[in-house]
């Protein structure tokens, strides 16, 4: 990215610090990973929780809710739910004992995720640390389709996951051709990868990057690579770079880990 004067400069600055702002804006949601507070692996049959027994059958889950409890969908009060999960548009959230309750599958497993704006992540939240910004980390590059493509890649937690790849996209930094492999998050694109400064300044489980997706071309703005959720929060799964994804290089920019 070429930056012709000092008045682009700084409003490509500003425009980062916005996006980051942004960033701790979500971070810090009552619903935002930091709220975290539990995670409960589903197994195939019943399974008592605090809000009640939650039944998995055939990958369908059914949840019958403990006398006593008020739980609500959408505002409204419910007894029983066919709760449906993150894999669909429209997910069930269970607010339920002062809590938010949602259903999640990673690879083949399911769980239930409990997120509580009260929690001590989200009270302690000490802020990021950032490489500085510089425009020369941001670059465009061709996009090259695939058909039919997918990652496998293992998570955080072990659970191995195949992710659908919809090509790779080729491009140059620091006098060097490389190359990127995506997955879909909705209509973006978004990068897993590591470079040489993970496990010593960034983590070492790689960082994320998203990208607009364009045949034309896209732009990959270093400056805006992040941290995975498990950076914030040991709950989270969070899938780590394939082995194409491994940049021979110090990317000096985004977000760092505190040392």
């Amino acid at each position: 990215m070429t930056v012709a004067s000092s008045g682009e400069a700084g409003e490509y600055q500003r425009g980062v610090e916005a996006a980051r702002a942004l960033r701790v804006q979500r971070l810090l949601a009552p619903d935002g990973w930091l709220a975290l507070v539990a995670r409960h692996w589903l197994e195939e049959g019943e399974t008592e929780l605090p809000i009640g027994f939650v039944t998995l059958k055939d990958g369908a889950v059914h949840l019958r809710v403990h006398t006593g409890v008020e739980a609500r969908v959408g505002g409204k009060l419910i007894k029983h739910l066919d709760w449906v999960g993150d894999d669909a548009p429209r997910p069930d959230v269970v607010e339920a004992l002062g809590q938010r309750w949602d259903l999640v599958r990673r690879g083949e497993r399911l769980s239930l995720r409990v997120k509580d704006e009260a929690s001590a992540l989200r009270r302690n939240f000490a802020g990021i640390d950032y490489f500085p910004i510089d425009p020369r980390w941001a670059v465009t590059g061709r996009f090259e389709s695939y058909q039919g493509k997918f990652l496998d890649v293992v998570s955080s937690s072990g659970l191995p996951l195949r992710l659908p790849c919809p090509g790779r996209v080729v491009f140059t930094l620091e006098g060097r051709e490389l190359a990127l492999e995506p997955m879909m998050d909705g209509a973006r694109l978004q990068f897993i990868f590591a470079d040489q400064t993970s496990k010593h300044e960034t983590y070492g489980g790689g960082r994320f990057l998203y990208a607009g997706f364009s045949p034309e071309g896209v732009t990959l703005d270093f400056n805006l690579a992040l941290n995975p959720p498990c950076v914030f929060n040991p709950l989270a799964v969070c899938p780590l770079p394939p082995a194409q994804n491994r940049l021979p290089l110090r990317i000096e920019a985004g977000e760092r880990v505190r040392g």
